[in-house]
């Protein structure tokens, strides 16, 4: 499933790519589609390098989570695995200068709340709810 799902992302972008050089748009007014509209560069050897740093990183943190999922039952892992979502604002923040809303900062709440309810349930109620 994973392997056409690739492959439709792909033809998407090409044919997104073959849409928008097409229409020949060269200014925008919107910094988002200024940036997705920039002229290419070929990537260099420390773009390459940054980009294998990214799959070797992913690789890893997929099997952290896989074994984390192994030897945990599912409800005490999954409210972890969205710790995630809180270091989007902290990037967004950094590098783009982007101030959170309340309602990032309320959801952010929201998750180190279920993570710390999870962690202070009893073992012996997370062990009732995973068989």
């Amino acid at each position: 499933m994973t392997f056409y799902s690739v492959w439709v992302y792909l033809v998407a972008a090409i044919g997104f790519a073959v849409l928008l050089q097409g229409a020949e748009i060269s200014t925008t007014s919107h910094p988002s589609l200024s940036f997705l509209l920039r002229p290419w560069d070929k990537p260099t050897s420390s773009d390459f390098l940054l980009m294998a740093a990214c799959g070797v990183i992913a690789a890893i943190a997929m099997t952290l989570l896989t074994n984390a999922y192994r030897a945990a039952p599912a409800n005490i892992v999954a409210p972890f695995e969205y710790t995630g979502i809180l270091w989007l604002p902290l990037w967004g923040f950094m590098f783009f200068s982007e101030i959170p809303r309340w309602t990032t900062a309320l959801g952010a709440l929201l998750i180190i709340a279920s993570g710390i309810a999870v962690l202070r349930q009893p073992k012996d109620s997370i062990r009732d709810s995973s068989s």
